[in-house]
């Protein structure tokens, strides 16, 4: 869980330089889904801290 939500805030952190729009979509591994976007803790800046997955490019 703690790697999980490490993602996320450094997919937040990439994401907001990037300055981009998040798609709407579902991510999901060998059947297991993904957390995209979660409550953001305490004394965070933000309230939800989101994947950087969910601003990738077609490129990407």
């Amino acid at each position: 869980m703690k790697k999980i939500l490490l993602g996320l805030l450094a997919g937040a952190a990439c994401a907001t330089a990037a300055n981009a729009d998040p798609i709407d979509a579902k991510l999901s591994i060998d059947g297991t889904d993904i957390t995209l976007r979660a409550p953001a803790p305490e004394g965070h800046p933000f309230k939800e801290v989101i994947s950087g997955w969910l601003f990738r490019e077609a490129e990407t």
